[in-house]
C-alpha cells in the first residue's frame, strides 16, 4: 500500500514510520541504556 499512518492499533517497528522523530528515539535509547526511567504522556492531556 505504501501508505504510513500515523495513528493505528499495531505498535510501530521501523523507525521511518516514526515521522521524524529520530532525535526523541535516540534519547530514549540512551536513557534505557542509563537505566534511567522514561515516562511518555499524551500532550493532550
Amino acid at each position: 500500500m505504501g501508505v504510513h499512518l500515523l495513528f493505528d492499533l499495531h505498535p510501530k517497528t521501523e523507525l521511518k514510520e516514526l515521522f521524524g522523530r529520530e532525535k526523541e528515539v535516540q534519547y530514549i535509547r540512551e536513557q534505557i541504556i542509563s537505566k534511567n526511567w522514561i515516562i511518555i504522556v499524551d500532550k493532550e492531556g
